[in-house]
């Protein structure tokens, strides 16, 4: 639907045309209009129509001048004119706008509703050619954020020399990278609109003077290459284009990292590099958003993940939820801190934690498609947070189901081991808990509880009662009791 402005003096002429004409059905979606020329240029001004049908002759300002300020506002703007025989010397003045036709006074409804459809089919095909320029440019954009991304060079310079005529490759470049995620990181949240996203994205960028290229890398992901001269002041640009993106980037959570620039295009791989290494240091936190490069900071060995791992299984085997949440805690914060660390090794190391409590378990659990989710999962998580979350969990459940599978209750668990290995003289609270996956310390709390007695004391008690027993048994010898 396209916008109409019609001027006339002549009220009567004017409410007629605008009550006869059913405008909806020539493609006209909204209708203004003016009892004079400065009226309908004021009009203008906000509602920049795509057709203007005006009288020729007006006081204060005539058709014809007020065609040439609307096209001042519209370029593309098409121009009834509605004239009498008499008003030549106005025709005239009219040649050198172009695209302008005349419609014969008095008005007859009937033709010049046909003359507001050609025109609307004039705006469409405008439209059209708009809509066809607007892909062919977008395709470059993109195309060439892509070719660069790849580290090709030759296409993309060719696609900038028709973005940007005169374009030089000598020109300073910069990559920059935004990802995106649902609002709150919600897992069920709404994904962006990548497409969408771009076109906003292209609407902050068409605000700065420099030239630019963008494309989408990832489904969240788009890169960015901004091309600017030496003298240009990088650091308050940079801040204007992340301040500018992030508010037509709400209610997604955006994070961008910043690479260094290259001196020239031949030189872009160094700064996608580091645009990619700047933005995986997202991972360590969802609190810093905007990320430069900088120097690789310390990173966590090897050997120490080795160590924390062996730590985490004995506290697996010995049952021990307490002490294994406690290590998993310490460790992720002394990630956190050394965030030089390969994210790839971050994520292997939680995998074997949750691989070894599948490994301790004695219940047919760990199938290859169980693990094969858990594996997925993993290194689906984005964020160190939320990898530590779902371990935290996955001991959670382990534990629970170690505790349902053993016992329905873990005092009868407690009691039943005693009165079947009362016997052994080494029995301990150790050997309690490496059986029922609990603490010693929880175990003589909550045994206490239960039955009013320690531990100790409620084993001495129990075996003496059951020599008792033995001894009331007269086919027994002392020896054997």
């Amino acid at each position: 639907m396209y916008r109409l402005l019609l001027a006339d003096d002549e009220t009567a002429t004017r409410e007629g045309i605008l009550e006869a004409i059913n405008w909806r059905e020539l493609g006209i979606g909204e209708v203004q209009s003016a009892k004079n020329g400065i009226a309908a240029l004021e009009i203008a001004a906000e509602f920049v129509p795509d057709i203007l049908l005006t009288d020729i002759k007006m006081p204060r300002m005539n058709g014809i001048d007020l065609a040439y300020k609307i096209r001042e506002l519209n370029p593309d703007c098409s121009i009834l004119i509605m004239s009498g025989y008499s008003e030549v010397d106005y025709l005239k003045s009219a040649i050198h706008l172009s695209a302008v036709n005349f419609v014969d006074k008095p008005v007859e409804i009937e033709k010049l509703a046909q003359w507001v459809r050609k025109c609307v089919e004039v705006q469409e095909g405008i439209s059209r050619n708009k809509a066809n320029a607007e892909n062919r440019r977008l395709f470059l954009l993109s195309e060439t954020a892509l070719g660069l991304m790849r580290n090709e060079v030759d296409q993309p310079i060719r696609y900038l020399n028709e973005l940007y005529p005169g374009f030089h490759p000598s020109s300073r470049c910069l990559c920059m990278l935004m990802r995106l995620f649902p609002a709150q990181f919600r897992d069920d949240g709404e994904k962006a609109d990548m497409a969408k996203i771009t076109d906003m994205v292209v609407k902050v960028l068409e605000g700065f003077s420099f030239q630019y290229a963008l494309g989408t890398i990832h489904d969240n992901t788009l890169g960015i290459f901004v091309f600017l001269s030496s003298s240009d002041a990088w650091e308050e640009v940079l801040n204007k284009v992340y301040e500018g993106i992030k508010a037509v980037s709400e209610p997604y959570e955006l994070f961008m990292g910043c690479g260094e620039p290259s001196e020239n295009l031949y030189c872009v791989a160094r700064s996608c590099e580091t645009a990619r290494l700047a933005l995986d240091k997202s991972f360590y936190s969802k609190q810093k958003r905007f990320l430069r490069y900088q120097q690789p900071s310390t990173a966590i060995k090897p050997e120490e993940f080795a160590k924390h791992a062996e730590m985490f299984s004995e506290h697996i085997r010995s049952g021990n939820k307490a002490e294994a949440l406690k290590l998993l805690d310490g460790i992720t914060f002394q990630i956190s801190m050394h965030s030089g660390t390969r994210t790839d090794r971050v994520v292997d190391f939680y995998l074997q934690l949750i691989l070894e409590m599948l490994r301790q378990k004695t219940v047919s659990f760990s199938e290859d498609s169980e693990q094969m989710n858990i594996h997925n999962r993993v290194i689906g998580c984005s964020f160190l947070e939320d990898i530590e979350n779902y371990t935290v969990q996955f001991i959670q459940d382990y534990f629970d189901e170690i505790y349902r599978k053993n016992s329905s209750s873990e005092i009868e668990q407690v009691l039943s081991i005693i009165r079947q290995q009362y016997g052994m003289k080494k029995l301990s609270l150790a050997d309690i808990s490496r059986q029922t996956f609990r603490s010693p310390s929880y175990i003589c709390v909550k045994f206490r509880e239960a039955t009013g007695k320690t531990f100790t004391q409620y084993l001495s008690e129990y075996r003496v009662e059951e020599s008792l027993k033995l001894l009331r048994d007269k086919s027994l010898k002392i020896a054997y009791i």
